[in-house]
């Protein structure tokens, strides 16, 4: 057994005696034999555990009990050596800025060793999942965790791979951080997992994302319901348009109304300007393009209700409508579309 199972197995140990006070020594040891272990194994169990002061010896009685403050004991295991914070004030100030962290942010910390034991389990977090620090030291993680799925991270770590990885355990999302630690002949010791709740931030983001969505699908119904293609009559289709058109917009109705035009073999397109209250070079190319789009397609294209002002800024942008039929209104429009569909069919 090595030190650091023999550690696993007294952090196990101390846990018992924090949760049901002070027992005799014998006690402790003939425990460790019903499972299975050798006296040699329980005397090293106990004896690791006092040198980490996981427990103490009770100067009145003898027996094994708790320290006073266990989270404020000044020890910290490393590896296969003990370092007292109390003669290194490096190692003092570190693990006084750990623990804060482990107290106060929704983190967890966990380790595991080679042969799959958790030697370290510790952190606020750990609350959401109604667990208390160091409840699974001692325990086989694969019997811990079974098939979850951080189980393979976890190998790619012993392997000396860092991973980072979000998985979900006891209803709580975890963003996770598995680092290998090595020995001084570079072997991968142990691996330590730091493990944030982000089952909020995730949330929040879905719903962002959900608010995203409605609104990209809102505008589309919009920009459609500001550009409606409507069949006023049998193959003469009306498209009036309003506001500002710009590039996006031009797109998606050239597309919609070049697919009704071909759908409802369409001889005559309005296009009626009477919701336009100003045009600009780009929108007046827009347009033109629109119209030269549906000629290719066999149809006519008409503009009606230009405004004056439109009919003034065109003209100065030097817009040439030569060849394109106007109408002052969509009514004198479609009656110009009327006459041609009648002296079609005479």
């Amino acid at each position: 057994m090595t030190d650091v199972q023999a550690a696993a197995y007294a952090a196990a140990v101390a846990k018992l005696l924090h949760a049901h006070g002070p027992a005799p020594r014998e006690r402790l040891l003939a425990g460790c034999l019903a499972f299975g272990l050798s006296e040699e194994q329980a005397n090293a169990i106990v004896d690791r555990g006092l040198a980490l002061s996981l427990y103490v010896v009770d100067p009145a009685t003898g027996h094994l009990r708790a320290p006073q403050l266990l989270r404020r004991e000044p020890t910290a295991f490393l590896g296969d050596g003990i370092i007292d914070a109390r003669k290194d004030p490096d190692v003092a100030r570190r693990l006084a800025i750990l623990r804060v962290l482990l107290s106060t942010a929704p983190v967890a910390m966990w380790a595991v060793d080679q042969a799959g034991y958790i030697i370290y389990y510790e952190g606020k977090a750990l609350e959401g999942l109604g667990l208390q620090d160091g409840q699974f030291v001692g325990q086989s993680f694969h019997e811990v965790f079974g098939e979850h799925a951080c189980a393979p991270y976890v190998a790619r770590a012993f392997n000396g791979e860092i991973v980072e990885v979000s998985w979900e355990y006891g209803g709580i999302i975890w963003q996770n951080w598995c680092f290998p630690l090595k020995n001084a002949a570079g072997e991968v010791e142990l691996v330590s997992l730091v493990s944030m709740d982000v089952t909020e931030a995730r949330h929040a983001e879905q719903e962002l994302r959900e608010r995203l969505t409605t609104i990209e699908r809102q505008q589309r119904v919009i920009s459609e319901l500001s550009t409606p293609i409507i069949e006023v009559w049998d193959k003469v289709l009306a498209l009036p348009l309003l506001g500002v058109v710009d590039s996006t917009r031009a797109a998606m109705v050239m597309t919609n109304l070049l697919g009704e035009v071909v759908n409802k073999a369409s001889q005559f397109v309005l296009l009626d300007l009477t919701g336009v209250e100003a045009v600009d070079t780009a929108t007046a190319g827009y347009m033109l393009d629109l119209l030269r789009a549906v000629r290719l397609l066999g149809a006519e294209g008409i503009i009606t209700g230009i405004r004056p002002s439109v009919a003034q800024t065109m003209v100065m942008l030097g817009v040439d409508l030569g060849g394109i039929v106007t109408h002052a209104t969509l009514r004198q429009g479609l009656q110009h579309c009327l006459r041609g569909l009648r002296q079609g069919k005479a």
